[in-house]
């Protein structure tokens, strides 16, 4: 067999195994390999940031928000305001129902649109967390005579104080208070076989309304208590 013809047959098998040689005829993409060195390594493509789901409670504890938001709200507390085309805290805080507490100091937030693209964030220092839709009181009769009751509820200073003439199966609703806070309920029946009976009253996130039941010797108060499940963020 001649030499050329026998180089020519080696080089093919040699190709076909797949041993590099000169001579061979590339069977990779080369669009496909200009891409791949062009990629980026894992890693480096920037993630986006997560977002987070507004909490559903009045009173929110600086010390349990997520950390950028926690950096916002220093920001904006040093310097007056703080702005961002991106506000966290807009995305973990409803600033129209939620106060932010700091050392027991409480804080109104607001948030408002400076343009298109941009929001700002502001804290107000105030005296007191108050909830937009408080708990009530009801003083109800269900003897079957009437009671005279003394109604006292107080905290810093009386909020209610009165004694009224409940008609059998009738009932006085009370609304004392926003503020969030535990306040002492006095109940005392003055007819018929007296009792008193007090009662921590409390306004908060948890708390729903209060019912004092006056039968015709005895006085029950109890106030009902919403399981909330943990803001979103809170971990």
């Amino acid at each position: 067999m001649a030499p050329d013809r026998r180089r020519a047959l080696r080089l093919a098998g040699a190709c076909l195994l797949g041993i590099p040689s000169a001579g061979c005829l590339s069977t990779a993409d080369p669009v496909a390999s200009e891409d791949s060195e062009r990629s980026e390594p894992p890693g480096d493509s920037e993630a986006s940031e997560p977002g987070y789901d507004q909490c559903h409670l009045v009173r929110i504890e600086y010390h349990r928000l997520p950390g950028d938001v926690r950096t916002e709200i220093d920001a904006a507390l040093e310097n007056g305001d703080y702005r961002s085309e991106s506000l966290r805290f807009d995305d973990a805080v409803d600033a129209s129902y939620s106060y932010v507490v700091i050392d027991d100091t409480p804080y109104d937030p607001r948030v408002e649109d400076v343009d298109s693209e941009a929001k700002t964030l502001m804290l107000t220092e105030v005296d007191s967390v108050r909830k937009p839709d408080p708990p009530s009181f009801t003083v109800r009769n269900t003897a079957d005579r009437e009671h005279e009751v003394r109604i006292e509820l107080a905290g810093e200073e009386p909020l209610v104080d009165e004694t009224v003439t409940i008609e059998s199966h009738d009932f006085r609703k009370y609304h004392p208070t926003d503020e969030f806070g535990s306040y002492e309920l006095t109940v005392e029946t003055l007819t018929g076989s007296e009792e008193t009976r007090r009662f921590d009253f409390v306004v908060d996130d948890f708390r729903t309304e209060a019912e004092v039941t006056i039968t015709d010797d005895e006085v029950h108060v109890s106030q009902g208590v919403i399981d909330y499940a943990p803001c979103e963020w809170d971990g």
